[in-house]
């Protein structure tokens, strides 16, 4: 045996044996991943059910994540519908004080009615649009489409579960696992501190994973496993950077060949959509970055769309408030680039922070994950309408406070 052989978990698939992984593996998709579905917008939803009625036949649901589901899909329905009252009370908050300000000549002075009146047009859509899927949710918890559709996909195709007796066992052997930190699930026992999950609860992610296992011998069949669970008992995290992912856990994937005999790789939603654009149906690029905000936010819903960067953006707006307005606003702008990337203006960006209450704007989109696209497309609409309304004397005004912008300014007009 090569080393290779030695120490498969650290060593992904090369193109040809992931071919050949999807061409014949069952696909299992772990609770976290399954209940995203009710946090993708309508036309990502329907891109990834295309994607799983490719693959129905080979579809199968541990009894442990059925169980999940029926418990949690509820749960996560309320959730979302939160998310969105919550942002409508958010936008509607931010409506009152802009309008409050704008009437105010002296604390707004340079943007017009009109470009007012687009940011006012632009927030009432985005709040219809919020407050149409608040109420599409409401009626989820009566009349779930969705739930019907991942029920029609696996149809029979679910475990049967643990009888007492073995379920009681793993049980035990999950409080020997977990004490030595032995993946996967430690991370929702006494490892998580006060978030630890309370008896048995603690022990479903093992529980799953050995239902999959014994699935995949008994079918003599690989398995392609999803989960959406980032924590470091099913993954391989960076030393470097704490988001970065380099694997899943080698321990999982060598248990997973000693016991079933058979192979198995881990990924995410984000991974698994990226590879079935090339295994199994397209999935449009929009998808796949919806999928990938979601997946990797630590708030799941809709309203993550716009994800925070790995590089702790809500640390960097958190420290901003310490310092000055004016480097708050240069904060303000970064923040907003490394979000949406818009083409807007530095000076649009720094004239309008101040005027929508930096600090409170700061801590709805980057705390509480305000920035929905449609938000962020409001303010760019808005921030380019301002950027047009800025002629040279105002812009001179503003440049007054920034001698070194301004000779950069001359620089370029040069």
């Amino acid at each position: 045996m090569n080393m290779k052989d030695k120490f498969p978990g650290y060593y992904p698939p090369n193109e040809k044996e992931e071919k050949l992984l999807w061409d014949e593996a069952i696909f299992v998709f772990d609770t976290c991943s399954l209940l995203n579905l009710y946090s993708y917008s309508d036309s990502t939803r329907d891109e990834l059910l295309g994607v799983l009625n490719k693959i129905k036949d080979r579809l199968w649901m541990p009894y442990q994540v059925a169980s999940e589901l029926h418990k949690n899909r509820v749960l996560r329905i309320a959730q979302e519908r939160k998310n969105y009252a919550d942002t409508i009370k958010s936008i509607d908050a931010f409506r009152k004080d802009i309008d409050k300000r704008h009437r105010s000549k002296r604390q707004h002075p340079f943007i017009s009615n009109e470009s007012f009146e687009r940011l006012v047009n632009a927030l009432d859509a985005v709040q219809k649009e919020m407050e149409d899927c608040r109420d599409k949710h409401d009626r989820k918890l009566h009349d779930d489409s969705l739930f019907e559709n991942i029920c029609s996909l696996f149809g029979s195709n679910v475990g049967n579960g643990f009888d007492e007796k073995r379920h009681s066992a793993t049980c035990e052997e999950g409080k020997k696992r977990y004490k030595a930190k032995r993946p996967p699930g430690y991370m929702d026992g006494d490892a998580a501190g006060r978030d630890a999950k309370p008896e048995p609860d603690r022990y479903g992610d093992l529980v799953l994973w050995y239902e999959t296992i014994d699935h995949a011998k008994s079918k003599s069949k690989p398995v392609v496993f999803v989960t959406d669970d980032s924590k470091e008992d099913w993954w391989r995290i960076s030393p470097i950077e704490s988001r970065k992912t380099l694997g899943p856990r080698a321990e999982l994937i060598e248990e997973f060949i000693a016991v079933a005999e058979q192979k198995c790789w881990l990924y995410s939603s984000e991974s698994f959509v990226s590879r079935a654009t090339d295994f199994i149906k397209v999935v449009s690029t929009k998808a796949q970055s919806e999928v990938k905000n979601i997946a990797r936010s630590d708030t799941p819903g809709l309203l993550t769309g716009i994800f925070l960067p790995s590089f702790k953006l809500e640390d960097m707006i958190a420290d901003s408030f310490s310092k000055s307005q004016r480097e708050r606003e240069d904060v303000f702008a970064k923040a907003i680039a490394s979000v949406a990337n818009p083409s807007i203006s530095p000076e649009a960006i720094k004239f309008l922070a101040p005027t929508f209450k930096f600090e409170e704007l700061a801590k709805e989109a980057f705390h509480k994950a305000l920035a929905k696209q449609e938000v962020i497309d409001a303010l760019k609409d808005c921030a380019s309408a301002v950027d047009d309304d800025l002629d040279l004397d105002e812009r001179d005004q503003l440049d007054e406070d920034d001698p070194e912008g301004a000779d950069e300014n001359a620089l370029n007009e040069d």
